[in-house]
């Protein structure tokens, strides 16, 4: 009971994660609302061009969710989530220092992907440990999309202003590594029976010990008939009745053996 109540409390936990992680990923979207005319100056490019660019990482971050997932059922869920952030983060930083657009719409790219292994298991890892509150647990997560949209991009307005173009890029890598804790918090999560109220059903090898003293004492009450000690020859019945003689009623049997 005590193991159920302790899995139950750390799914809050993954829901805090989930919302870390969603503000995480709005908020690098609305950022680059704030860095795109520096950008542009910068690259000495366009809007429409950066634009495109700085759109990669949030389609490629849901478009790659199906294939995460199919690469999920064969991989431990918490070593590929971590790894995804820590690619997300660091590909961040290093646009701050690229001064061609291929270069960092590539990089942006494997952002969007690292982002996409991150969100994932998370997501399934909510789905687990609210199977039957599913929907509120996930619209409580989903609330840091809303948070990042607006808190993020203040952060990096003020960062541009303060610090200039590269810091800014380091803040946002450094606010995206944040993701590392939130994948570290995954674990495999224990089943539990409705019918054994509440203990668990894991993988302990379980003690048949009392089963089998229960066979043995059922069995011993049971009389034990040897073959060998069984009587040779029926018993003599009464009077004139004998065992070829057509079967009588039962009254008539009885009234014989008086």
């Amino acid at each position: 009971m005590a193991a159920a109540r302790s899995m139950f409390f750390w799914g809050y936990v993954i829901v805090l994660s989930k919302f870390t992680v969603c503000f995480i990923d709005t908020g690098i979207v609305k950022s680059f609302g704030v860095l795109i005319p520096t950008m542009v100056e910068r690259l000495d490019s366009d809007y429409a061009t950066v634009g495109l660019i700085c759109s990669i990482p949030s389609a490629l971050t849901h478009l790659l969710c199906p294939f995460v997932k199919y690469f999920l059922t064969e991989n431990n869920h918490r070593a590929v989530a971590m790894s995804g952030a820590v690619l997300c983060g660091s590909c961040l930083i290093a646009c701050g220092f690229l001064g061609n657009l291929i270069s960092l719409g590539v990089c942006l790219g494997l952002a969007g992907i690292g982002l996409s292994m991150t969100i994932t298991p998370i997501h399934l890892s909510v789905k687990a440990h609210f199977q039957e509150k599913f929907v509120l647990a996930n619209t409580v997560a989903l609330y840091g999309y809303t948070a990042g949209s607006v808190l993020l991009p203040v952060l990096i307005e003020r960062s541009l202003e303060a610090y200039g173009y590269y810091p800014a890029f380091l803040i946002l890598g450094g606010v995206a590594l944040n993701a590392v804790a939130c994948a570290a918090t995954i674990r495999k999560e224990q089943r539990y029976s409705k019918l054994d109220e509440g203990h668990k059903q894991s993988d302990d090898p379980v003690d048949l010990s009392v089963y089998r003293q229960e066979e043995v004492s059922d069995t011993s009450q049971q009389p034990f008939r040897d073959p060998g000690k069984l009587p040779a020859k029926s018993p003599r019945l009464p009077g004139n009745i004998s065992e070829t003689s057509p079967r009588l009623p039962e009254t008539s049997r009885r009234l014989a053996c008086n």
